[in-house]
């Protein structure tokens, strides 16, 4: 972007410089260091370091061209899963028990807590999912019954806990982050599910200085994030965001966004259209 041959340096205040340097993220400020081999090179960049940023920036939030799935040393897509104890498959007589903020896995008797009331809203609803009538004729369900279960797949769904967790989306907000689903369900034609359960909600994990504003900002990019990433992968993603009362869901199939959903019934009306592809 720059011609040091052509540029004519304004040399304004080293202090004025370092102090609006300072006020762009880490990734610009790394930009910096790595274009730095003189004093020149310094102030040309902060000369320009508003059209650097918004260069960057532009880049950074073009997923369509920029995000693509995690590969090993041999160029192979990496496959994760969820750790088998925060998984569950519903057996008979072996309810899930989730209760205030707490997910108990009833296998090994460890306790897994959830970061907010609307996580916990969630998985009930998954949980009562795993057993909703479909069809009264047939007694077809969303996912199968333990018994499929056991020759197929592991688990039905499961909390995504980030300790360790591999299964993460990176997005673009004032720097890099990684988005960490909270749930993923798979279904009885094997179809992946994955939802990141969002409130505007005041909560009570949330901080006085929680800054609502950002947080819309934040969503809005995982928005983004997880169009493109329903394209890559063939994934399913559902971002549910509880307001008051009321879900209101936002979902992405095939690399587009789709109506959204502000009832329950129609969410597990449209499960039922989206398991029978």
């Amino acid at each position: 972007m720059i011609k040091n041959d052509s540029y004519k340096i304004h040399y304004e205040s080293i202090f004025d410089y370092y102090k609006k340097l300072r006020k762009h993220n880490n990734d610009i400020n790394e930009l910096c260091r790595s274009y730095t081999d003189n004093y020149n090179n310094w102030f040309i960049f902060n000369d320009n370091i508003d059209v650097i940023s918004k260069s960057y920036n532009d880049y950074e939030y073009d997923y369509e061209n920029n995000m693509e799935i995690s590969t090993d040393e041999n160029g192979k897509d990496i496959f994760v899963s969820l750790p088998k104890n925060s998984s569950y498959v519903r057996v008979k007589g072996n309810d899930l028990n989730i209760s205030n903020w707490v997910w108990k896995n009833i296998d090994d008797n460890r306790k897994f807590y959830f970061d907010s009331e609307a996580e916990k809203q969630w998985a009930d609803i998954l949980r009562d999912l795993s057993t909703y009538n479909l069809n009264t004729n047939t007694n077809e369900r969303i996912v199968k019954s333990a018994n499929d279960l056991l020759e197929d797949y592991e688990y039905l769904w499961g909390k995504n806990f980030l300790l360790n967790s591999e299964i993460k989306f990176e997005y673009y907000l004032n720097g890099r982050h990684f988005s960490y689903p909270d749930f993923i369900m798979k279904d009885s034609y094997n179809n992946i599910h994955i939802f990141e359960v969002k409130s505007i909600n005041n909560a009570m994990n949330k901080p006085a200085t929680f800054d609502n504003e950002e947080y819309l900002k934040k969503i809005e990019q995982l928005k983004k994030c997880y169009k493109v990433a329903s394209k890559l992968t063939g994934y399913i993603f559902y971002l549910p965001l509880l307001s008051g009362n009321t879900w209101h869901i936002t979902w992405f199939k095939g690399g587009e966004e789709q109506k959204d959903i502000d009832k329950l019934e129609d969410f597990r009306m449209l499960l039922q259209k989206n398991i029978n592809l």
